[in-house]
């Protein structure tokens, strides 16, 4: 989440304390930014969570430096994950994912390409030791052109066997085309 102070100079996004002084790549993809880490860069945040979750991970370019500059992107064009929407049912029905016709959801692309959907839930929720986020939900589609695109998700087949402790978990699902990824939760029911 793009989450800055009036001034426009300062947020917090991470292990790097405190961030200065951001600024954006002119096609909107990419954010620097200086911490105490030095000068770092990252894909844009792709939800309006907090902490961000950025498209790509963030990467220390210069150890120790201040003031990076790589475009001059305006902040308030910037919309999360603006290139995919999803409609999705209140819960995903468990019954249904384990079916052999799983659960539809339909994704809005800006253009052709494969749509892959991934849900995880922590190891922990299925009784398995560490905190490894599992993916258990799964599925893919590819669009034709922009537009509407229907995925079938269903669990994935190693982990059919935990349908009962899944049952009332919230799934992370990260939906992505190319470099664009979506993030929301659900519940499973």
């Amino acid at each position: 989440m793009l989450a800055w102070s009036n001034d426009q100079k300062q947020a917090n996004w991470g292990p790097g304390g405190d961030s200065y002084e951001a600024s954006l790549s002119q096609d909107g993809r990419k954010i620097a930014w200086s911490d105490d880490l030095g000068v770092r860069i990252a894909g844009v945040s792709t939800t309006s969570a907090d902490p961000c979750v950025f498209s790509s991970p963030p990467v220390t370019i210069a150890a120790g430096a201040q003031s990076p500059s790589i475009g001059g992107g305006d902040f308030s064009q910037i919309t999360p994950s603006g290139n995919l929407t999803v409609s999705l049912p209140p819960r995903l029905k468990i019954k249904g994912l384990t079916g052999a016709s799983g659960v539809v959801i339909t994704v809005r692309t800006r253009s052709a390409g494969r749509v892959r959907v991934t849900g995880t839930v922590p190891a922990s929720r299925l009784g398995l030791k560490g905190n490894k986020k599992l993916v258990v939900v799964s599925g893919s589609a590819v669009a034709g052109s922009a537009g509407p695109v229907k995925v079938r998700l269903r669990i994935v087949s190693r982990y059919r066997k935990y349908k009962a402790r899944l049952k009332g978990a919230t799934v992370e699902l990260r939906i992505g085309q190319g470099s664009n990824l979506l993030v929301r939760r659900i519940k499973l029911g």
